[in-house]
């Protein structure tokens, strides 16, 4: 169990990691080059993660429920509708940033 959340827990570390620095690229490079707003392409890309999140999360879920794993299904099914309302919000505050 220690090693299996010590692995996550690296996982999540360079995940982090690597949202900080597209973060930093968009605020950075991005706007620099298109002089575009930089709200609109963060809420963009906070979008888009959203989505993909919800979709697998989904998928996920289908996979759970087909081999007998009912609580695992049902909340990875939580979590995806959740991550998809959460991407339709992002979507939404992206509509508005002027």
């Amino acid at each position: 169990k220690y090693c299996f959340f010590l692995h996550f827990f690296v996982i999540f570390l360079l995940f982090s990691l690597a949202f900080y620095y597209l973060f930093w690229y968009i605020g950075r490079v991005m706007t620099t080059k298109t002089k575009e707003n930089t709200m609109k392409k963060i809420y963009e890309y906070i979008t888009i993660t959203l989505f993909v999140i919800g979709i697998m999360s989904l998928i996920g879920a289908t996979g759970a429920i087909e081999a007998d794993q009912w609580l695992l299904g049902g909340a990875m099914a939580l979590l995806g509708i959740a991550f998809s309302i959460l991407g339709l919000y992002s979507q939404e505050m992206e509509k508005e940033a002027k």
